[in-house]
C-alpha cells in the first residue's frame, strides 16, 4: 500500500523496485487523494495492466492515515 500525492514519474522507480524485489504473490494499492493526480496515469502506464497493481482515489479522509486505512479496506 503506497500513499501518494502528486508523485507523477517519481513513483516509477518504486513500482519497478517492487516488481524486482518481491518474490511472493502481492497486491500493490497506490492511494491518491485527488482524481486529477497525475500519479494515476503514471501508475497505469507503467504497470501495463499488471493486476497486482491498482490505484484507489481516497475521497473521504485525505492524507497518509486516511490513505492507509482505505488501502487496507480495498485490498
Amino acid at each position: 500500500m503506497i500513499p501518494a500525492r502528486l508523485e507523477g514519474d517519481a513513483i516509477v522507480p518504486v513500482l519497478d523496485r517492487i516488481v524486482e524485489s518481491v518474490n511472493l504473490l502481492f497486491e500493490c494499492v497506490v492511494v491518491v487523494d485527488d482524481p486529477e493526480d497525475p500519479t494515476i496515469q503514471v501508475v497505469s502506464n507503467n504497470t501495463d495492466g499488471d493486476p497486482r497493481f491498482c490505484v484507489v482515489v481516497n475521497e473521504t479522509a485525505a492524507g497518509p492515515a486516511g490513505a492507509i486505512r482505505l488501502g487496507i479496506e480495498r485490498s
